[in-house]
């Protein structure tokens, strides 16, 4: 059987929502696709609920232009990106 995941269950999974990571868990042995799209979108996504979280910002715009403007939060949320596609090209 191949499996193709899209942003939305990688971006539940890096979240911590149990359903994905027990989906996961169940279908990790069997091959798996994504595409490089959905790598980028999950990337820039988690990015920004990182940078949220961080900032305390909820309106996209309001924290998009803060990754833009903050060294600081632009590294800590692409910290927390990188793990995400570490762990795609790792597993």
């Amino acid at each position: 059987m191949k499996v193709f995941f899209d942003t939305s269950f990688f971006v539940e999974y890096f979240r911590g929502n149990e359903n994905a990571r027990r989906i996961y868990e169940e279908l990790k042995n069997y091959e798996y696709f994504t595409s490089l799209n959905v790598v980028e979108e999950t990337t820039y996504i988690l990015m920004k609920f990182t940078a949220s979280d961080f900032v305390k910002l909820e309106k996209h715009y309001e924290v998009i232009k803060k990754l833009k403007e903050d060294s600081n939060v632009y590294e800590k949320s692409l910290k927390n990106a990188k793990l995400f596609y570490s762990s795609i090209l790792h597993d």
